[in-house]
């Protein structure tokens, strides 16, 4: 089972940072806040070098016969992926649902979702 990631905002993870680092102590907890600080500016530090930058997202790919919806025209229905185009970022769909002459389109991928309907 993989472990989900929970993805964080970098910019308000720094503006903490700094808001933190800008706080005015009591002398009796020099050592404690020397500490801190050193910790936040070795965090900050990390953070705008992208160190904790979550891994690339493999998003799934497609094969003829899946079944596919266009993200932004829900109206052409439910489509089925035939193949791959070329250089495998364009697939073949057919849209049973528009009419004759326009139900077969090459469509990037990444303006399809998979569907299960």
């Amino acid at each position: 089972m993989n472990k989900q990631e929970h993805f964080i905002s970098s910019d308000k993870l720094l503006a903490w940072i700094e808001s933190e680092l800008t706080k005015e102590y009591p002398e009796s907890v020099n050592q404690y806040v020397d500490g801190r600080e050193t910790v936040l500016e070795i965090l900050k530090h990390r953070i705008e070098q992208r160190i904790f930058e979550p891994d690339h997202i493999t998003l799934p790919t497609l094969k003829p016969g899946d079944k596919v919806r266009h993200k932004e025209n829900k109206a052409w229905g439910i489509g089925n992926v035939h193949y791959y185009y070329k250089d495998e970022t364009t697939v073949l769909c057919a849209f049973p649902d528009l009419r004759p002459g326009f139900r077969t389109k090459y469509i990037p991928v990444s303006e399809l979702e998979v569907t299960h309907e």
